[in-house]
């Protein structure tokens, strides 16, 4: 079963293995868009900056595959922070597999569910690249700034 977890300590080893050997396209680095391009295998320098900026984050969201697969984790991991006393939570680490697109939407949400609740008392996700209205969401709101280049997710 895939389900998303927080990387903790005991996970960190085997995230840090698993991007290593398996290919994944960069989409949010350090806060800012980094590529949507093809996944490719991570140069070193990169998996430990990754690694370092999940185990940094104070929502690192690993996509796990479960204990019987083969396959530790699976296609689109997130990591997110947060700044004190706001209700906003914000994207600062994303890497999907193929395909590309689908998985970084599926990652966003997945994040988006996870932590716009009342248990979390976040208000909006922040994404720091475009997205347009997903039809299949009618209760979130997907809001662009232009200026900043940023996109807020919130309910309706």
């Amino acid at each position: 079963m895939i389900g998303p977890i927080f990387l903790r300590e005991g996970l960190v080893t085997k995230f840090k293995d698993h991007i290593s050997s398996i290919p994944y396209c960069i989409v949010i680095h350090n806060g800012e868009m980094h590529s949507i391009r093809t996944e490719n295998h991570l140069a070193i320098e990169e998996v430990n900056s990754i690694v370092s900026n999940f185990t940094n984050a104070k929502y690192p969201i690993v996509c796990s595959a479960g204990s019987k697969s083969s396959i530790p984790f699976w296609d689109y991991h997130v990591a997110l922070n947060s700044k004190n006393n706001d209700k906003e939570v914000f994207v600062s680490e994303l890497l999907v597999r193929e395909p590309r697109h689908e998985n970084m939407i599926k990652g966003i949400l997945m994040a988006y569910y996870m932590l716009i609740n009342k248990r979390h008392n976040y208000e909006r996700l922040v994404v720091p690249i475009e997205l347009v209205k997903i039809k299949e969401f009618e209760d979130i709101i997907f809001e662009y700034d232009s200026n900043k280049k940023l996109t807020y997710l919130y309910n309706n």
